[in-house]
């Protein structure tokens, strides 16, 4: 049962002590959303177990949302990179009736058909990269990291198994992050084309001024010495 599931987790939870690959837990009734919440937790570091078989468990589909979030991390990009991409299967014999989410399902697939990498790769595409995605991720990486991260998803395009539908957004992604980008490629963006004109006003303004400034030493200098010259002289009596 649930208990059952605590003492499994500490196995679980070091894939580095254990070679274990299959774990059948099929037809234990005693099992609910709080077993498989903490059977979830334990197999977020594990790269070893490749099915864990809870078929005709009493879990919902408000359990088995718990290895959504191990098996692809949506937070955030580095968040779905760093997911579990060994597990692909949550049965035995048939999934029918376990009532999975598409997007589980769709972990679980790429899990079953990609090496680690590539179905890291494949969920970000996915669940980051696809469609009108968000480049606030990538607004605050440096410039120079910028090529690789444009190098890493260009590699998607040949992900062996990529859908034709994430390929084709792999495609756009790329395409996307560099046109609004196009400091890497050495062409200036409208933004920056601003800081340049705005730096140069500064710098010509402040040329400007130093100017300003030494003229208007002179121009003192000059008055000093007229003063000096229309002092009246006065007679030294002895």
């Amino acid at each position: 049962g649930n208990q059952g599931c605590v003492e499994l987790a500490t196995l679980l939870e070091s894939s580095a002590s254990n070679s274990l690959k299959y774990l059948h837990l099929t037809h234990n009734r005693e099992i609910t959303d709080d077993g498989a919440l903490v059977l979830a937790n334990s197999i977020a570091s594990n790269n070893r177990l490749k099915c864990l078989s809870l078929e005709h468990a009493r879990i919902t589909p408000r359990g088995f949302d718990a290895f959504s979030g191990i098996l692809h991390n949506k937070s955030s990009i580095i968040g779905t990179f760093q997911s579990n991409h060994t597990l692909e299967r949550l049965w035995f014999h048939n999934r029918g009736s376990m009532g999975l989410s598409d997007e589980l399902l769709f972990s679980l697939e790429v899990n079953s058909t990609m090496g680690e990498t590539d179905a890291a790769r494949s969920k970000i595409f996915h669940f980051h990269l696809n469609g009108n995605f968000s480049l606030s991720p990538f607004l605050d990486m440096h410039l120079e990291v910028l090529p690789h991260v444009l190098g890493w998803i260009g590699r998607g395009y040949h992900i062996i198994g990529l859908s034709a539908e994430l390929e084709q957004g792999s495609f756009s992604a790329f395409f996307r992050i560099l046109r609004n980008f196009p400091d890497i490629c050495g062409f200036p963006s409208p933004a920056k084309k601003f800081r340049d004109r705005m730096q140069k006003e500064i710098d010509t303004l402040k040329a400007e001024n130093i100017n300003l400034k030494q003229q208007n030493e002179r121009l003192m200098s000059e008055v000093q010495g007229v003063r000096l010259k229309k002092r009246p002289k006065h007679d030294v009596s002895t």
